[in-house]
């Protein structure tokens, strides 16, 4: 019994450990992505989680869940129903605060999330957010996004051609704080999403296929023929005619008399078809033309 107690004591002593423990957030990215600073974690600016959040339903057009950056403008970042929204309620200023990486990474570029000039946020999940990105020259661009748990999430978002707004997608899949950031010849500041779910349980990252971004490509093939119609000669004289018959199967014509029509009838496979004449043919056989032409099975 004494040793039952103690295993829970132990339990309950590394469980209280872990949590108080800080978050360890990965700087290792994908090959070929810069390398990022260690994020300024939410514990340490004293961020909490946020009492309201984003009610606005947003909904990704088709053209911006095809596509990783779309262009936009200035006044579409500050105009959007949530900056609206904000300055008609009491807003605090830690929502809009703007935190930089340490000192030796160049940030010129601006980064907001649901709109501008807001950086921290909060939502429930499986809900969408637009991201605002500012970007003040040309160069490829990386986004990054730490999760709850620490791990770093990095997609290459392409080349940018000319400097200025752009807008992209932020899904929030996993309940906790994230973290997110970009590089385009230099870093941006940070925006923060507090995500409210249930913290503790498994949760789907991406429940509807709908709201993940994926190209999918179809291979057009033309249709296989599983049987090719046989044509089979009749009669020096005649033009062949083409009979939907098996696979392996093909017709004889046993003329039967002079002024009768031939019959076809359908021999064994693979037999040559024999001609048996039983009169003198006086006249030509006439040969029935087939009612409809051979069908093509596919």
């Amino acid at each position: 019994m004494k040793w039952m107690v103690s295993s829970v004591l132990i339990i309950i002593f590394l469980s209280a450990v872990a949590l108080g423990q800080p978050v360890q957030y990965s700087t290792m990215p994908s090959s070929g992505a810069p390398a990022p600073a260690y994020p300024t974690s939410p514990e340490s600016l004293e961020l909490q989680a946020p009492s309201a959040v984003i009610a606005w339903d947003y909904v990704p057009t088709v053209g911006e869940r095809s596509q990783n950056l779309v262009m936009a403008d200035q006044r579409s970042a500050y105009e959007s129903p949530a900056a609206i929204a904000a300055r008609a309620t009491a807003d605090s200023p830690i929502y809009n605060q703007i935190v930089l990486p340490p000192k030796g990474y160049v940030a010129p570029n601006e980064l907001f999330i649901s709109n501008a000039p807001r950086t921290m946020v909060g939502c429930n999940l499986y809900a969408n957010l637009p991201i605002w990105m500012n970007i003040s020259s040309r160069g490829t661009t990386w986004f990054y996004e730490w999760y709850p748990n620490g791990q770093l999430e990095v997609q290459y978002l392409g080349a940018i051609y000319y400097q200025g707004w752009y807008k992209r997608w932020f899904f929030a899949d996993f309940p906790g704080w994230h973290i997110l950031q970009y590089y385009c010849n230099g870093w941006s500041n940070y925006a923060y999403v507090y995500v409210n779910g249930p913290s503790g349980y498994w949760v789907d990252r991406n429940p509807n296929p709908t709201t993940s971004i994926s190209i999918i490509t179809e291979v057009i093939t033309e249709p296989s023929i599983a049987q090719k119609p046989s044509i089979l000669p009749i009669g020096p004289t005649q033009k062949p005619s083409i009979l939907p018959t098996g696979p392996t199967q093909k017709p004889s014509v046993l003329p039967t008399g002079p002024t009768q029509r031939p019959s076809i009838t359908t021999t064994k496979p693979f037999q040559e078809p024999s001609i048996t004449t039983t009169a003198l043919i006086s006249a030509k056989p006439s040969i029935a033309k087939p009612s409809a032409r051979p069908s093509r099975i596919r």
